[in-house]
C-alpha cells in the first residue's frame, strides 16, 4: 500500500539544503553529519523507552564508485544485509540496482549524497527508514619506509565506506557517517600505477565487514532507542488506517496518540515541512491488516490525513 507521500525529497526539514548535483543521477540532496544529527534530535523526539514495534528497512544496494566487480560489491551488499537482521526488530529489505552517482559528484566523505528518487521508492514500498551505502574511490598514495639505506617505497590504500541512514516518515538523517581503513601494500615501480590499487578482494572484504560492523551496531542501537511512528491515511469512503500492520507487531484494541503538525519549515523548494506538534487525539485498532490497520479514534475526536501515530503505553 501506499504511504502518506509529502516527504518525496530528502531532507525537507533542513532550510539550509544544497541544491543540484548533475549525471546519470539528476537530483541529489547534501548536508553535513552534524548538521543531520542536531535537527534531528529537535524534530524527532524520543522518550528512551522501546515500544515493542518493529521497523521497516530498506537497503539499497552498494554504490560502487571504486570501480571493483559488481559480484564483489553484492557480496559486501549481503554481508551489510544480514549483519542488520540480527536484530529481529528490523525488518531489512534488499533494494538491488542502485545506480551510482557520477564521479563528478562530490565525494560523500565530504557531504552525504543521495538520490532523492531513493527517498520516494522507500515511501512507495511502505518503508520506515532507508540505508544507504557507498564504498567510494580508493585513495593511494606512496610513501617511503623503514631506516636508509633499507628504505622502500610502500602502498598506502585508504578504504572508505560512506553511510546515511534516513527517517522516511520525518524526511530527516539519522546518521551520516565515513569510516575509513588503511592498508599497506608493496609498491613495483615498473608498474608505473602510484595511484591505483588492483584490488585484493579477501584484503577489501576483511575491511569493508570490519567496518559494516561497527556501521550495523550503530544503526541497531540507535533504532532501538527511537520509536515507531506512523502515519494516518483518510480513504474515499471514510475509513482511517494507519501504516502499520501485523508484520511490525500491531495487534487489535492497540492505542495510538495522534500528532497535529507543528512548526513549519520551508524548504528552497517552496514545499512546507512540519516538526511533530501537540497529541491530539488517539485511536483504537479495530482490525489489522499484513501492512496497515483500520481504525477510529476514541473519543470521536476529527482526524486529518497525514497526522503521526505512535503507540500508546
Amino acid at each position: 500500500m501506499k504511504r502518506i507521500t509529502g516527504l518525496s525529497f530528502l531532507m525537507v526539514l533542513f532550510p539550509f539544503v544544497l541544491g543540484m548535483g548533475c549525471g546519470t543521477v539528476k537530483s541529489v540532496y547534501r548536508t553535513s553529519a552534524g548538521v543531520a544529527k542536531s535537527v534531528t534530535e529537535l524534530v524527532i523526539p524520543g522518550n528512551g523507552k522501546e515500544d515493542g514495534l518493529r521497523k521497516r528497512v530498506l537497503v539499497a544496494s552498494l554504490m560502487n564508485r571504486a570501480g571493483i566487480k559488481e559480484e564483489e560489491a553484492r557480496r559486501i551488499t549481503g554481508s551489510f544485509v544480514e549483519l542488520l537482521r540480527k536484530d529481529t526488530d528490523l525488518l531489512v529489505n534488499l533494494l538491488y540496482d542502485v545506480d551510482t552517482p557520477d564521479s563528478d559528484l562530490s565525494s560523500p566523505r565530504y557531504g552525504v549524497v543521495i538520490d532523492p528518487e531513493l527517498v520516494k521508492k522507500a515511501d512507495v514500498m511502505g518503508m520506515d527508514m532507508l540505508i544507504t551505502t557507498t564504498l567510494d574511490p580508493f585513495d593511494v598514495r606512496i610513501k617511503k619506509s623503514g631506516i636508509w639505506p633499507f628504505r622502500k617505497m610502500k602502498k598506502l590504500v585508504d578504504i572508505s565506506i560512506s553511510m546515511s541512514l534516513i527517517d522516511i516518515t520525518y524526511g530527516t538523517l539519522l546518521l551520516a557517517d565515513t569510516k575509513t581503513k588503511r592498508i599497506k601494500t608493496d609498491y613495483d615501480a615498473e608498474e608505473g600505477q602510484e595511484n591505483r590499487w588492483d584490488a585484493d578482494y579477501a584484503i577489501l572484504e576483511k575491511k569493508a565487514l570490519s567496518m559494516l560492523k561497527d556501521y550495523s551496531s550503530e544503526i541497531r542501537d540507535r533504532l532501538d532507542s527511537q520509536n515507531w511512528t506512523g502515519t494516518i491515511m483518510l480513504l474515499q469512503d471514510k475509513t482511517v488506517i494507519i501504516s502499520g500492520g501485523k508484520d511490525i507487531g500491531v495487534t487489535e484494541g492497540n492505542i495510538f496518540e495522534v500528532f497535529d503538525k507543528g512548526e513549519s519549515i520551508r524548504s528552497f523548494e517552496g514545499k512546507d515541512y512540519f516538526y511533530l506538534g501537540p497529541r491530539v487525539a488517539e485511536v483504537r485498532a479495530n482490525e489489522v491488516m499484513e501492512s496497515y490497520a483500520i481504525v477510529a479514534p476514541v473519543n470521536s475526536e476529527t482526524l486529518v490525513d497525514g497526522q503521526l501515530v505512535r503507540l500508546k503505553r
